[in-house]
């Protein structure tokens, strides 16, 4: 199109030098910026429950939008993906959505997933230890991953992950007393 241009100028031009009086040719307009897409929002994570992480006997004990599990307060959404374990070590919980985005400790909100409880970081002693990752409004389609992880390996154990709401299915299995142990994946999909 530029080229266009120049040729159709070079008429004026030539005309211009031919009775010495320059005619100012103006530039050609410029290109039209190629529209942009605005990308869908992603969705907010839940802002956890005040009473996530603390102590309970039952679910009155936590207050709205969290329950009791284990003896501990945790946040419960459309989906719900929970870690029980007794060994004292640091399991992690892992939740991969749809899109590719890991939920653990290291990322601890995205895709509208929130981890609100994240126990046995250091020494925890005996009981039954719980991390819960939950989602609310926004939960996308296709398939979901959940796995855990014996972070440092201090013990093993048995374990379970649970996931309830918009899909319910669990995984039970044991982790070795090694740093990084990794259990089986759980997998599910939610549909549109």
């Amino acid at each position: 199109m530029r080229l266009g241009i120049l040729l159709a100028a070079l008429p004026l031009a030539a005309l211009a030098c031919a009775d010495e009086t320059l005619i100012e040719i103006p530039d050609p307009p410029p290109d039209p910026e190629p529209e942009q897409q605005a990308d869908e929002p992603e969705p907010d994570a839940p802002a956890p429950p005040n009473t996530s992480g603390d102590e309970c006997v039952s679910d009155s004990d936590c207050g709205a939008n969290a329950e009791c599990e284990a003896g501990t307060c945790v946040g419960v959404g459309v989906l719900q993906v929970t870690l029980t374990f007794d060994a004292d070590a640091d399991y992690d919980l892992h939740v991969i959505t749809p899109s590719g985005e890991e939920i653990y400790f290291g990322n601890t909100a995205a895709a509208g997933g929130l981890l609100d409880v994240d126990q046995c970081i250091v020494d925890c002693g005996p009981g039954t230890h719980v991390e819960n990752v939950y989602f609310n409004d926004g939960i996308e389609a296709g398939l979901y991953q959940a796995f855990a992880i014996n972070f440092d390996g201090r013990n093993g154990g048995a374990f379970r992950i649970e996931v309830s709401g918009a899909a319910t299915t669990h995984l039970d299995g044991v982790l070795a007393a090694e740093s990084s142990a990794r259990s089986t994946d759980l997998l599910w999909a939610i549909e549109d």
